[in-house]
């Protein structure tokens, strides 16, 4: 069985004796104490794994320090040596960190039903940390203190194992817990550029500089912001009941900033009139507006009606969403005309017309986040309705995989694209502008 074992694990440098072995981490582990060992393939690489014997703990040296294993778990490396991941025991101390002073949560989670682990990149850096209790965390140069019961930490990898950038900080979550009373994962103070926020948050996360990249707004900013020349007021958070977790006018509440700190995208706590690009907007109070890095506005709504002149076509939008360039000129809005009334269950995005003002591209599902949610636009049935011609999506697309549908000059279907997924999970690609990524083979449609 030893011969077995050494055989599988030789290369990654563990070393065996005639009583024990000698990990890549300097650990000494009796052979009496492994039960097994294994080696599998994870992301075209071999990972090696020894297993504990079920009432046998050891004590292991990490990157966090001296810490105890859980009895009966197994310890995975790299194929280099690095140690990938393991389950802490429940005895472990606090550790001092290059991030600050954490307890690791150790052993069985009843709740969750599964046994926690700490991961690590090949480089040494944490990957994925669950702690307990309070922490205060350093990142970048601010000190942030979590306040729930149990976090989740994740880390960017920095290629330096003393340098540890949080990437995010979250609470952990189970079914039984997600109609809880809202408890905030952690509160602070946080001043940049535009002004100072009070964050309270359930979630955080970081740019690898330490700048804040996302949180929840509990108030702030103290300064005011402006947009277009006119005073805004971001939305504060509204009473949970205490009873039930909504997540709506939890989601309405995210601020989300660039790298350079200037806002990419908050919700509003008063409506305010703008003119842009020649068109009076009246954005309402509770709904989101994106910006770019320059302060322009990318993408907003507005509940006034609006006529919007093309070519010799004029567009009438009411309580619509609108996409600009960023230089200020109008990119795209939703509209609900005599055509899409009969096709799709909602407004849809035009973006592309020809010379004339006639429809050229349309765009279905466009996700935005705003306050209910996303927008999501599908077709009623397989086919587009053109007078009483019916143009059907071939056999093999779902009305729910159609991206884009095209047009020709006298406004009929010409053909279609349908969206470009994630090969390992299926989720619809969107690009930086978060329009959906289109198949680039454009499909006739069927009569």
């Amino acid at each position: 069985m030893k011969k077995v074992i050494f055989g599988m694990l030789f290369f990654c440098g563990i070393v065996s004796n005639l009583f024990g072995w000698v990990l890549p981490t300097g650990d000494y582990i009796d052979d009496d104490y492994i039960e097994s060992s294994n080696a599998y393939m994870e992301e075209g690489r071999i990972v090696y794994q020894i297993k504990l014997m079920e009432d046998q703990s050891v004590t292991l040296t990490t990157p966090l320090g001296k810490v105890n294993v859980y009895q009966g778990t197994s310890i995975s490396f790299y194929d280099s040596g690095a140690l990938m991941c393991f389950c802490p025991a429940e005895d472990n101390e606090a550790l001092d960190t290059p991030v600050g002073t954490i307890k690791l949560y150790g052993g069985y989670d009843t709740e969750g039903g599964f046994l926690e682990k700490c991961y690590f990149y090949e480089s040494g850096c944490p990957e994925f940390l669950h702690v307990v209790g309070t922490q205060c965390l350093t990142v970048g140069k601010k000190e942030y203190t979590t306040i729930s019961d149990r976090s989740d930490i994740r880390f960017y990898d920095s290629g330096d194992k003393n340098q540890w950038p949080i990437k995010e900080i979250h609470p952990t979550y189970y079914p039984a817990r997600w109609r809880e009373p809202y408890v905030p994962e952690l509160k602070v103070t946080y001043v940049n550029k535009i002004g100072s926020f009070e964050i309270l948050s359930y979630d955080v996360e970081f740019f690898e500089n330490g700048f804040v990249k996302r949180a929840y707004v509990q108030q702030g900013p103290k300064k005011p912001v402006f947009i277009k020349g006119k005073k805004i007021v971001v939305k504060e958070p509204p009473k949970i009941p205490e009873s039930s977790y909504d997540s709506y006018n939890f989601l309405s509440n995210w601020i989300e900033f660039y790298e350079n700190e200037s806002i990419k995208s908050l919700a509003l706590n008063e409506g305010v009139k703008i003119i842009q690009d020649g068109l009076e907007l009246l954005i309402p109070a509770k709904s989101r507006v994106d910006l770019y890095k320059n302060g322009t506005i990318k993408k907003c709504r507005s509940e006034d009606q609006t006529i919007i002149k093309i070519g010799k076509k004029e567009y009438t939008v009411w309580d619509g969403f609108y996409v600009f360039n960023q230089n200020g000129s109008l990119k795209a809005f939703s509209i609900q005309d005599n055509f899409g009334k009969n096709n799709f269950e909602n407004e849809y995005l035009a973006d592309s017309f020809y010379e004339d003002g006639t429809l050229k591209r349309i765009i279905l599902d466009y996700h935005q986040r705003y306050e209910q949610g996303d927008i999501e636009v599908q077709p009623k049935n397989t086919y587009i309705l053109y007078g009483n011609t019916k143009y059907y999506f071939q056999k093999s697309d779902s009305p729910y995989d159609i991206s884009m549908i095209y047009f020709d000059q006298k406004g009929k279907p010409a053909f279609y694209t349908t969206f470009k997924t994630d090969p390992s999970f299926g989720y619809i690609l969107f690009d930086e502008d978060g329009y959906p990524v289109e198949n680039p083979d454009k499909k006739k449609f069927e009569k």
